[in-house]
């Protein structure tokens, strides 16, 4: 297995990224490889990039599906001061168009697994949890151990006993999971019957801070959500008009395997026999195809599509750049990189067919917008 020096290094020297909660970055990554080395992830160099999403660092395989795993890396400019700042924890299969949010940081990602572990062994007759004890293990005498906390029996014992229960002490303890918020969705809607609950929970997935106007997907789960209910054509369509429009299209996701719509990931549920369960439908997700269609653009391509949805050419967006002040060739450099991605990601551009295909472009448009680092890392 690969040490965590490779990912410590490549941090802290060729990229020179923090965590944007001042934390330690290198603490924080040598944590998560821990973590993946533990799970039996196959390790990978940072600097791999075939086939990978060109923003993502990425740090291992997982040995149950084949998707890269890693960070989401966040470039931004101030004060003419370049920075590169460790994003959210993301997966994705190489060459997919998409990437899924997996967890807001390290620490997280982290909590979740130590958690299902203490189930998982629970759920076993109460032995030893190995892959926690061996990330407790290999942790760094140095880190906090807000993520190491231990739950007492009585506790992990109520939580085997439902999901549902799991699912929400995970959203309220320890952070936003999208198979988790949508599990509670579905829920709502399949189990419970109530449509005014699975929408309102639809509304609390936009709202959490980690997705609002930042990622698609809680949108589009809200658009698909709308489409299956009577009536609701038309709000269905209007919400995936806004999921394709509040953050970039590879943000949607997609759908889930075979074993993930079971209803998540956790090997503790998977053991649960519990009869409310049972009656869980599979979990769909959304995909960027799907919202295409409810607003009719599915043979449209890429860089009409942006066109139409950005409102290019009506009165109102000429009001509006007649009123603004005019961007500077930076900011315009960095918008172009956003819609170089986006048109990878919409699958029908000529040009745009994968990542790798993208990066020469891309770094291009990063040197123009000012940063230089980021441009000689996503270069191919």
């Amino acid at each position: 297995m690969m040490r965590a020096n490779p990912y410590v290094r490549f941090v802290r020297d060729t990229i020179d990224a923090t965590t944007g909660r001042g934390d330690d970055a290198s603490i924080v990554v040598s944590r998560f490889v821990h973590a993946l080395g533990a799970l039996k992830y196959a390790l990978i160099p940072p600097e791999t990039k075939a086939g990978m999403f060109p923003l993502m660092m990425p740090v291992g395989i997982s040995p149950e599906d084949g998707n890269a795993i890693g960070f989401l890396l966040e470039p931004s400019s101030v004060n003419e001061e370049e920075k590169i700042t460790l994003g959210p924890i993301v997966k994705a299969k190489p060459n997919q168009k998409q990437i899924e949010f997996i967890a807001k940081d390290a620490t997280t990602f982290v909590r979740r697994v130590l958690l299902e572990e203490e189930l998982a062994a629970l759920n076993k007759g109460g032995g030893i949890p190995q892959v926690r004890d061996s990330i407790l293990r290999l942790s760094l005498s140095s880190s906090s151990n807000t993520e190491h906390a231990e739950y007492d029996r009585e506790q992990l014992a109520r939580l085997a006993t439902s999901k549902h229960m799991l699912n929400a002490y995970m959203t309220q303890n320890i952070g936003s999971f999208p198979d988790v918020i949508e599990s509670l969705i579905s829920r709502h809607e399949f189990v419970k019957k109530d449509e005014t609950s699975a929408l309102v929970a639809c509304e609390f997935y936009i709202n959490r801070e980690e997705f609002t106007n930042k990622w698609a997907r809680p949108y589009a789960i809200n658009a698909r959500t709308l489409r299956r209910f009577e009536n609701r054509e038309s709000e269905a369509r209007d919400a995936a008009r806004i999921a394709l429009s509040v953050a970039p299209w590879y943000t949607i996701g997609g759908g889930y395997s075979a074993e993930e719509s079971s209803g998540g990931s956790s090997s503790s549920n998977r053991n649960s026999s519990n009869a409310e369960e049972d009656a869980m439908p599979p979990l769909t997700g959304a995909t960027l195809e799907e919202m295409k269609k409810l607003v009719n653009m599915e043979n449209v391509d890429a860089k009409l599509a942006k066109n139409i949805l950005e409102g290019v050419g009506t009165e109102i967006a000429k009001e509006h750049e007649k009123n603004a002040p005019e961007l500077s060739e930076e900011a315009k450099a960095f918008k172009r990189c956003f819609d170089i991605l986006d048109y990878a990601s919409w699958g029908n551009e000529q040009g745009y067919e994968s990542w790798d295909g993208i990066r020469e472009e891309l770094s291009e448009s990063y040197e123009k917008a000012g940063m230089k680092r980021f441009a000689k890392l996503v270069k191919p």
